[in-house]
């Protein structure tokens, strides 16, 4: 991670902080998160040959918008050997599988997809013991690719094999952890405690790599959700308990054009030993750092008022604030001390 910082200039813009340019305080700070992920016991996954040769894959795993449905159909077809569109994805139902414990924690990919891949040697198996018994030869004989069943000069569609079915589950109370560092560089105007993301940048390792594209998504929304967090987002009570932000009229989500200048790398350094797809949760930790990093990063930008914000959101207002309060200090301190 040392060296992503040092490829995003951290230790130049580093030198940024505190100093006024143009009319507005740079500062620079940078955090580092684990996120903890795959939260066990357990997960099932069904498997059932369709008429007309596609495999209908149930988990107990849900969508909820982190492309499950893209991700699981991509794990199933690969241990299948079988194209996408041969996958029919369900999920988000009790009674698709015998026991299903849905997505939280980080889980999804990991004991969904593990469970996919233990249901899929199981449904592999199945096959080559119906198909010995046609083909009058033993199961390790048969092949099975290119969406066909062959022993010798046999050879049958997957339909011929419709109705088999086999159900499956991945035990696993062993954690996976993501890790990384987000960096920040932010120009504060000390008049209106208007701040502005002049760069956003976050490294996370998350093992194998499933989707990029998912992933990467998912990281970016991550990032403006903590962005959105930090400067918009606030619940707000009336003395009776009422919310008085209870509509999007009144409590403000973050914009597309509101942080233009965010970037996020995702590698594979590190699969996890702890399942079989070395896959580690991710996309929370495109949120966990950011309220430190951005906190800190205008506490580097005013340090010459010796502003320490501690408390979200970092609004305008409130920033402007906390630089009249640290003003009014350093004006009674220069005070007392012309009178002593």
């Amino acid at each position: 991670m040392d060296r992503c910082l040092d490829a995003f200039g951290w230790a130049e813009k580093s030198k940024l902080n505190g100093q006024l340019i143009g009319g507005s305080y740079h500062g620079c700070a940078v955090g580092c998160f684990i996120e903890g992920g795959a939260g066990g016991p357990r997960e099932n996954a069904r498997m059932q040959i369709e008429a007309d040769g596609s495999i209908a894959v149930s988990v107990g795993s849900s969508a909820i918008g982190q492309g499950l449905e893209t991700i699981l159909s991509q794990i199933a077809a690969d241990a299948l050997a079988l194209p996408m569109r041969q996958i029919r994805l369900l999920h988000g139902s009790t009674t698709l599988v015998q026991e299903g414990f849905g997505s939280f924690h980080s889980r999804s990919t990991v004991m969904g997809g593990s469970a996919i891949l233990v249901a899929a040697e199981a449904l592999l198996d199945e096959i080559r013991r119906s198909a010995a018994g046609r083909f009058g030869c033993r199961p390790a004989d048969v092949q099975i690719a290119d969406e066909y069943v062959e022993h010798g000069s046999v050879r049958l569609p997957l339909s011929e094999f419709a109705g088999l079915s086999v159900e499956r589950t991945y035990h696993n109370r062993k954690h996976t952890y993501s890790y990384g560092s987000h960096a920040a560089h932010v120009a504060l105007d000390p008049e209106t405690g208007t701040v502005e993301i002049l760069d956003y940048v976050s490294f996370e390792d998350v093992g194998r790599i499933i989707n990029p594209d998912t992933l990467h998504g998912q990281v970016l929304g991550a990032v403006v959700q903590g962005l959105g967090s930090v400067f918009l987002e606030h619940l707000q009570y009336d003395e009776n308990g009422q919310l008085l932000t209870g509509s999007l009229m009144d409590y403000s989500l973050p914009l597309a054009t509101d942080f233009p200048r965010i970037r996020a790398f995702s590698f594979a350094l590190r699969p996890s030993p702890n399942n079989p797809l070395g896959a580690k949760g991710a996309g929370e930790g495109g949120l966990i750092a950011v309220g430190g990093v951005i906190a800190n990063a205008i506490a580097a930008a005013l340090r010459p008022f010796n502003v320490e914000p501690r408390d979200l959101p970092l609004s305008p207002p409130r920033l402007w604030q906390l630089i009249e309060n640290a003003k009014r200090v350093r004006a009674l301190g220069d005070i007392r001390g012309a009178t002593e």
